[in-house]
């Protein structure tokens, strides 16, 4: 072990019994089970926020999510000499969820449901403002991108443009078109939607952050997108992700629903 990760690691009460390298992070076996160090780029605010949502689910009963380690000092997190943040959250021997395979997706489904019914169980939200992005505002947001990047790529010489900008100002109208009647269709359904059960999102529920282990029972990981939106916003992430990894095979649209 290099001397950095070693005064990183002693600045927490945790025996560790092995290191190794992993994906560009640095995992420990310990007393505790496995645990991942690794470098933290986000705001100390979010970190605190998504540390208390998980030990709320914990004391719920939504036990296997990557917790965070506390400090002797008891803080989330260390800093090595040149100032850098770093975390240590227990982790998990387990492979990502494969969204090809009918039986993984149907256990990550299974799971995520279990998440929003403890989610939901639980009364105080640390969130200070509930007020988030709504759905057609997010929706806005991709059709402005949509332009936004017809025009940067209509500022090109036709000569300079390559294969795929070629297509994509080919294939603009069409989906363009698309894009707005959905939107038009959703800015009438606002309303209704307002009323669609809210709590506390993954926020990136997809098939990277949910482990598989040797038993078949499922971990949950990197909390680090988590907000309060309509429950269905985890599920249709990872129903997205699903479906284009197999394109759009119905077999798996069912298998998520059911």
């Amino acid at each position: 072990m290099s001397e950095k990760y070693k005064e990183l690691l002693e600045q927490y009460d945790v025996k560790v019994l092995s290191t190794f390298r992993s994906r560009g992070t640095f995992q420990c076996e310990t007393e505790p089970g496995l645990a991942l160090l690794k470098e933290y780029h986000g705001s100390l605010q979010k970190l605190a926020l998504e540390y208390e949502w998980k030990e709320k689910l914990a004391n719920a009963g939504f036990l296997t999510t990557d917790r965070y380690f506390l400090t002797k000092e008891e803080s989330l997190v260390t800093y090595d000499r040149y100032r850098t943040p770093f975390v240590l959250k227990h982790y998990f021997k387990g492979r990502e969820c494969d969204c090809r395979n009918l039986s993984d997706v149907a256990a990550s489904c299974r799971n995520l449901a279990f998440l929003h019914k403890v989610s939901s169980s639980i009364e105080e939200i640390p969130f200070e403002n509930l007020k988030t992005e709504s759905t057609s505002h997010l929706f806005e947001r991709k059709n402005r991108e949509l332009r936004s990047i017809r025009k940067f790529i209509g500022h090109v010489h036709v000569r300079g443009k390559n294969d795929f900008e070629l297509l994509y100002m080919d294939c603009f109208d069409s989906f363009y078109k698309e894009a707005s009647h959905a939107l038009a269709h959703l800015l009438k359904a606002e309303a209704d939607l307002a009323n669609t059960d809210c709590g506390m999102c993954h926020g990136a529920y997809h098939y990277h952050n949910v482990l598989i282990l040797p038993d078949y029972s499922v971990a949950t990981v990197n909390f680090e997108s988590l907000c309060y939106q309509p429950y269905l916003l985890d599920l249709y992430l990872f129903l997205l992700k699903t479906l284009e990894k197999n394109h759009y095979d119905y077999a798996f649209f069912d298998t998520v629903i059911s």
